[in-house]
């Protein structure tokens, strides 16, 4: 009764213990899952775990082994940059040079009338063109379509003129002799010089020589079993290429009436 009268209202202990709101549980685990984020950054930032000796000197020499390659690697760069630097200054001097050249040998043959060839050759020295009479020379020997030039037809003449029997005195005699000895077109004593037997048997035989010879030089041609046969020897079966190349267009049609029995 004094209890009520006084009006005070007494509470259990129980009764002040707080209890947790839904609030609270959001918000203690969402510190805690911020707590292990934290934690697990600071653990994948973390150095390595430290290495054993053997292991720190093994991990030192890598790392030098690939410092020095990459210091060789860039050396070889910056060299070979030099060297072609050096290279393309060198080709635009001797370019330049070359081309001051040229225009100042055109610009004197101009001032002296003279064809730029005629110029150079007044001013090649005797020992330039004998080194490349020289050089001509030691060329290798011809081949191919090379066997028909001018050069080797004349070298082909000489050769074969070294091979004649031929007196220098009488040569020299029979030019005094004769007063056209070099005739021209216009001349008239064509077929006036004495021949003898002996120099046109000469003759002869070095013919034969060079025919004999030159069936050594005859390359392997391939032969058609099916071929028509209309040739006698080697040579006239040359010959008849030669001929069918030149008039096979003219006269196909009329072999081949002649060949069937319809020829008018």
């Amino acid at each position: 009764v004094s209890t009520q009268s006084t009006g005070s209202h007494h509470r259990s202990p129980l009764m002040e213990k707080k209890h947790p709101r839904p609030d609270d549980d959001s918000e203690s685990s969402s510190d805690s899952s911020s707590e292990e984020s934290t934690q697990q950054t600071r653990n994948y930032f973390d150095p390595a775990p430290k290495l054993s000796e053997r292991e720190q000197r093994l991990a030192d020499l890598r790392a030098k082994y690939g410092k020095c390659r990459k210091d060789n690697r860039q050396e070889v760069l910056d060299e070979e940059r030099r060297n072609t630097f050096h290279r393309d200054d060198e080709l635009t001097r001797v370019r330049e040079e070359w081309t001051s050249q040229k225009i100042q040998e055109k610009k004197e043959a101009s001032d002296r009338n003279l064809v730029l060839d005629d110029y150079r050759i007044l001013h090649t020295t005797a020992e330039k063109i004998e080194s490349n009479e020289k050089k001509n020379k030691r060329k290798k020997t011809s081949f191919g379509w090379e066997v028909f030039n001018q050069d080797t037809q004349v070298n082909a003449y000489k050769k074969r003129v070294k091979q004649l029997n031929c007196s220098q005195e009488e040569y020299e005699k029979i030019k005094d002799q004769t007063p056209e000895f070099y005739r021209n077109a216009d001349s008239l004593e064509y077929g006036t010089s004495e021949t003898k037997p002996a120099d046109a048997q000469g003759m002869v035989n070095e013919l034969y020589a060079s025919i004999n010879k030159r069936k050594g030089f005859s390359r392997r041609r391939s032969f058609y079993e099916d071929a028509d046969v209309d040739y006698i020897n080697r040579r006239n079966h040359q010959f008849n290429k030669k001929i069918s190349r030149a008039f096979d267009k003219y006269t196909v049609e009329v072999k081949q009436n002649l060949e069937r029995g319809t020829a008018v």
